[in-house]
């Protein structure tokens, strides 16, 4: 081979970086496809993953992801101050390895070793150049996203007849309509995917190659619609309006805008019914029953945190601590409350401070980091998708890491004014 030949073949290697983010990219895609092997089960009246502890596809990648990100994630923060996302992700890695050893149970332990990924995932993408942050991160979620809302429309047209391998093996029906889950472990996961991946899509589009990608964005965006769920209603009264003032800012963005907006629409009026069935519940109950017994579980929260202040019941201990209580066959459906009650109220009142400071940072960062923001925060402040989940905890890897990005490379800023690292 002559020396020409060898530069020509070494340019045509992936570089190292290239596979760090092909990596980074497959485990973002596969995060929505969960085919788990449960490794052991709690006896007691809870089930699903509340008491189980697994392994999935995407574990296998995470695994991978770590041992080729991590030594570049301790480099940058060995040179450089972390951001407030970076050092949140770090912050509950740390706080729940502490509590786990005064409260020690194999489901705190799968917790811990999975905030190990969330934190090499938060620091990655916090890295990213706006390019290379769509073609690692908004690519792979845009993609996965279009795949999920195709079959999540095919379930609910078929009355769940497509469910495949890891899809809910019984749909909860809602005016005489199935909620699809798609291939995740349950409906609102799946919708939460979807909203962090249109607000990132929606971030990083402009940096795509073709017009179709936009097709994905709608597409992406139909498991918002299909999900049936006032947590993602929350979501988008607070992303919506972001993405249309970042519309008529900036021209580029008003096709993708109505993407996503018709990808939420079009389903929501197609199986309308079921969305009148729950604005009749929510209209005609207590609040308590009408936010599906949500009060009631703040409150027996509270007396958790009473009675286990400083540490908590244990990471991920929340129904497992309380045996056979049926009053305790579900967690507190607040991010914030779950973690005082689990890691003790110091760690949830902190919690809330960083929420806030992350928000006023991405109102500083302009309505599309805004967005993606807020298109979690029904989820966060209603539900526990983003800690509770298994694949919630890489979710919420790439949410803060993508904050974190675009806190350092607003999307409204022209590239060529900006720095930023091109590798993950």
């Amino acid at each position: 081979m002559t020396p020409a030949e060898a530069r020509a073949a070494a340019r045509a290697r992936p570089s190292d970086d290239q596979v760090r983010g092909m990596v980074l990219a497959a485990v973002l895609f596969l995060i929505s496809y969960e085919v788990p092997t449960i490794l052991t089960e709690y006896p007691g009246s809870a089930g699903g993953f509340s008491r189980l502890v697994t392994i999935d596809l995407y574990d296998v990648g995470l695994v991978v992801l770590v041992a080729v990100h991590l030594p570049g994630v301790i480099g940058r923060l060995r040179r450089h101050r972390p951001g407030i996302a970076v050092v949140a992700a770090i912050g509950l890695l740390a706080t729940t390895g502490a509590t786990l050893a005064f409260s020690p149970s194999w489901r705190g332990l799968a917790l811990l070793v999975r905030l190990v990924g969330t934190a090499v995932i938060t620091s990655a993408i916090a890295a990213l150049d706006r390019r290379s942050l769509w073609t690692y991160v908004g690519a792979p979620l845009v993609a996965a996203a279009a795949l999920q809302g195709i079959l999540a429309l095919g379930q609910c047209l078929t009355d769940g007849a497509l469910a495949v391998p890891g899809a809910a093996s019984v749909f909860e029906e809602i005016g005489n309509t199935i909620r699809p889950a798609g291939t995740s472990s349950h409906p609102y996961m799946l919708a939460t995917y979807s909203l962090v991946a249109v607000s990132i899509g929606m971030i990083t589009i402009r940096q795509a190659a073709s017009r179709w990608w936009i097709v994905g964005l709608g597409l992406a965006a139909m498991p918002i619609g299909l999900s049936f769920s006032r947590a993602a209603v929350a979501g988008v009264a607070i992303a919506g309006p972001a993405w249309l003032i970042a519309a008529v800012r900036t021209r580029s963005l008003r096709r993708p805008a109505a993407a996503v907006m018709l990808g939420i629409v079009l389903p929501t009026i197609l199986f309308l019914p079921a969305w009148l069935e729950r604005v009749n519940d929510s209209a005609t109950t207590d609040l308590n029953t009408a936010t599906t017994l949500r009060v009631e579980l703040m409150e027996r929260s509270i007396e958790v945190m009473r009675a286990h202040p400083v540490v908590g019941v244990g990471p991920w201990r929340y129904v497992i601590d309380h045996g056979e209580d049926p009053d305790f066959r579900l967690p507190v459906h607040n991010v914030p409350f779950l973690l005082g009650a689990e890691q003790g109220i110091t760690v949830g009142v902190a919690s809330i401070v960083v929420l806030i400071a992350i928000g006023l940072g991405a109102i500083r960062s302009g309505p599309l980091t805004f967005a993606l923001f807020g298109s979690v925060m029904g989820f966060t402040l209603f539900d526990v998708t983003l800690y509770w989940y298994p694949a919630g905890l890489v979710v919420l890897g790439v949410w803060l890491g993508t904050l974190a990005a675009t806190r350092r490379d607003p999307p409204g800023i022209p590239a060529s004014r900006v720095g930023g690292e091109a590798h993950p």
